[in-house]
């Protein structure tokens, strides 16, 4: 009977830990894919409170880091997000470790 509480205790905290890691990623990641898709002041400053409040980032890839310049250059050549937010994100990114950013120019 012990053993069946053991395993019992062991799967639950398998799946405690999955949803404190999983949920806050796919959180942000949908975040960041509705930022890109849809460009707004809101959208990105929802990205950026997602980014500053999560406890989990991006693993420390080369694809990951591409991935969220890319993003970045999208929303920086956007005509639809104000210059002050643009800032915003950048200095988001580069604090979360994002090199490599270009200035953000007005338009």
């Amino acid at each position: 009977m012990s053993n069946y509480v053991l395993i019992g205790v062991i799967i639950l905290g398998a799946f405690l830990l999955f949803i404190v890691v999983a949920v806050p990623y796919f959180k942000l990641e949908s975040s960041r894919e509705k930022m890109v898709t849809q460009p707004s002041d809101h959208t990105v400053r929802l990205f950026i409170d997602k980014l500053n409040t999560s406890i989990i980032f991006y693993q420390s890839k080369p694809t990951n880091w591409d991935t969220l310049r890319a993003n970045f250059e999208l929303i920086a050549d956007s005509d639809s997000v104000s210059h002050g937010v643009k800032i915003e994100l950048r200095n988001a990114l580069l604090q979360k470790g994002v090199s490599r950013l270009k200035e953000v120019r007005r338009k």
